[in-house]
């Protein structure tokens, strides 16, 4: 027994030296970089401060961790065949076999080898970008799909507003009305520019050839960002206190569901009596304005006459300067029902303001009492915002630190800026495209460093759109 157990060892041993041997005769392929290749990611090899070389797999969204952190699910789980394919994670104790996936088939419990999944994989293509039902999507869209593996392999490519066009039973009779492209050989496509808000259905089908077969392709949906986004962080205030008092309401949400839908309850409106003076709304700084949607006075069927019918709408950048909006309709009545939605909306025009205020003239019952149920102001997105890493983030090493956002909406260029203090941040670069690169060797561990992007636009007025000051630390 003693000597089958000696054998047993010298067989592992044996095993281990030929598995870890850094011959270049016999080259083990580094089952990290072939997850992070054979997703369709970018695979890198970077080089730390003391000369050792590690893999980074970078995500079609620009984001990227550590290579062998992201074969385990460390990080980037979003991006990983397990999540993508509807496989349960392994604890990290349980991934006891020679570079397992750490996920399980949950109807076995059984783990899973990266070529086991891919056998197993009826959700071509298993990641998109954007990813399915993804809201609030630019307009400048470049559709991003994962191959399956490595073939050859074209692809066609269909688009429609219709789930109809694309969402056919049979996937050997695509739906042609709505091919944009045919025997396409990358795996991603870029659309020209989109509408606002529209949805759009997508489908990839896989073209193998030599045998020729064709994998169709899961049915996907995104939708395109709209034109103008809500106003948060808002104050109201009134030039009396008769007139301040529960005008919150207007702003905090009180009565709306998930639906947009309004109450009829009076506890979450705002009335006035007598309604004297003005009411007004401060966004902390100036906005391109857009709309205004008001719901009104909406308590019951009979009280819905205190809602208001007519107002004076005026905007300002400083507070002290007044411009009033033109055309301002006569706003309509509420409805009396639980299922009220906003039926005023209320051409901003593009005007510059930090401050809105509304003069109302009378309600549908008189000039001396008057209400409204919820007001919400939105603004053309001038500004960046979605940074990556985001604010407040540990970036755990600084070579592999990219700086990016969604950028605002007219800009020409961007201008970044970088430093220790919020208040003396320093210009470092003007960039086209909405990343920039730190030096690593500027980044200090257990510093922490602000930054800022502003959008320029010099055909526009204004020119600059300031960013927010965004915030990180190197760890």
């Amino acid at each position: 027994m003693s000597g089958l157990k000696h054998c047993f060892v010298l067989f592992c041993v044996l095993l281990w030296s030929v598995i870890y041997s850094v011959s270049p005769a016999v080259a083990i392929p580094n089952p990290a970089a072939v997850l992070c290749v054979e997703m369709g990611y970018e695979y890198e090899t970077h080089e730390d401060a003391e000369g050792n070389q590690y893999g980074v797999c970078i995500f079609p969204d620009g984001t990227s961790c550590h290579a062998w952190d992201f074969y385990y699910g460390r990080c980037g789980q979003q991006w990983h065949p397990c999540i993508l394919c509807g496989y349960d994670f392994l604890e990290p104790n349980d991934a006891n076999l020679l570079f397992p996936l750490p996920c399980t088939d949950p109807n076995s419990g059984n783990p899973l080898s990266w070529a086991a999944l891919k056998a197993l994989m009826g959700c071509f293509p298993c990641q998109t970008f954007p990813p399915h039902q993804a809201t609030d999507v630019t307009r400048d869209l470049t559709l991003h799909w994962t191959p399956l593996g490595v073939g050859d392999y074209t692809y066609d490519i269909y688009l429609s507003t219709e789930i109809n066009d694309i969402n056919v039973a049979e996937t050997n009779t695509p739906p042609m009305t709505a091919l944009i492209a045919e025997n396409w050989d990358v795996n991603s496509l870029t659309l020209g520019r989109l509408p606002f808000g529209q949805t759009c259905y997508w489908r990839v089908d896989m073209i193998h050839h030599d045998p020729d077969y064709r994998i169709g392709g899961s049915v996907h949906s995104f939708t395109v960002e709209p034109e103008a986004i809500a106003i948060s962080d808002i104050t109201a205030s009134a030039s009396s206190p008769n007139m301040a008092e529960t005008l919150n309401r207007t702003i905090d949400g009180s009565g709306l569901n998930e639906l947009d839908q309004h109450s009829t309850d009076r506890l979450d409106m705002w009335l006035a009596n007598p309604l004297e003076g003005w009411i007004q709304y401060d966004f902390g700084q100036v906005n391109q304005l857009h709309e205004m949607w008001i719901w009104n006075y909406n308590q019951g069927a009979v009280f819905t006459i205190f809602g208001l019918k007519q107002a004076t709408i005026l905007t300002s950048e400083d507070g002290s300067s007044w411009i009033p909006v033109p055309d301002v309709p006569i706003f309509s009545r509420g409805s009396g029902q639980n299922d009220y939605l906003a039926n005023t909306v209320i051409d901003l025009k593009g005007l510059l303001g930090q401050h809105l205020r509304i003069v109302p003239q009378q309600s549908f019952a008189s000039d001396i009492i008057g209400g409204l149920s919820e007001i919400r102001f939105l603004h053309i997105p001038n500004r960046v915002r979605t940074p990556v890493p985001s604010d407040g983030q540990i970036v755990l090493d600084p070579n592999d630190l990219r700086l990016s956002w969604r950028t605002g909406r007219h800009a020409d260029y961007h201008q970044v800026y970088l430093g220790s203090d919020p208040n003396t941040l320093t210009w470092v670069a003007d960039v086209n495209e909405a990343e920039y690169y730190p030096n690593p060797m500027e980044m200090y561990p257990g510093q922490t460093y602000y930054w800022r992007i502003d959008e320029v636009n010099e055909a526009e007025i204004p020119a600059t759109w300031q960013g927010p000051t965004w915030v990180f630390t190197i760890e």
